[in-house]
């Protein structure tokens, strides 16, 4: 997972860590700055200027290191995650081949339910038969209601034609 930009800057950091290096091993040396002098600048000056810039390479090299550790942490907590999100996905999948059969085990169910329920038979004619007369005839709730408002209004009907 190696981004562009952060194999550029490894490669960048690599060579600043050379160059750092061979800074200071010619300043470590008994010469010291190179010229020895001759650029006609005093000792002085020049020591100081060199304890600045070996002050900034150190600098340089201590936000390096700071760099590649985040670097590193950052990597890694991206590792963590990827396996999180596989982890994840595969639990997904576990759920959806799950419902997918939960679901076609349920319409076999209701499938079956409605293929082994008996078929309606349409309703019988009256034929001037009152099913009340019939043998082990028990009206539903709904149809005694109903036969005992026909019922009523039957007899509302005899009694106004008795009174006309």
């Amino acid at each position: 997972m190696a981004d562009p930009s952060l194999a550029a800057f490894e490669r960048r950091a690599a060579e600043a860590e050379r160059r750092l290096a061979a800074l200071e091993l010619k300043l470590a040396s008994p010469g010291g700055g190179g010229g020895g002098g001759s650029g006609g600048a005093s000792g002085g000056d020049l020591r100081a200027y060199q304890k600045k810039v070996v002050a900034m390479l150190y600098d340089l090299r201590a936000d390096l290191g700071r760099a590649r550790a985040t670097t590193n942490a950052t990597e890694r907590r991206c590792r963590s995650l990827e396996k999180d999100l596989e982890e994840a996905r595969d639990v997904i999948q576990r759920k959806d081949y799950r419902i997918l059969h939960l679901c076609r085990a349920y319409r076999e169910a209701v499938k079956e339910k409605w293929d082994n329920m008996p078929e309606l038979e349409p309703e019988p004619s009256n034929d001037g038969v009152d099913p009340a007369t019939l043998p082990g005839y028990k009206p539903s709730a709904a149809a005694a209601a109903l036969m005992s408002a026909e019922a009523a209004a039957a007899k509302e009907e005899e009694g106004e034609k008795e009174a006309a």
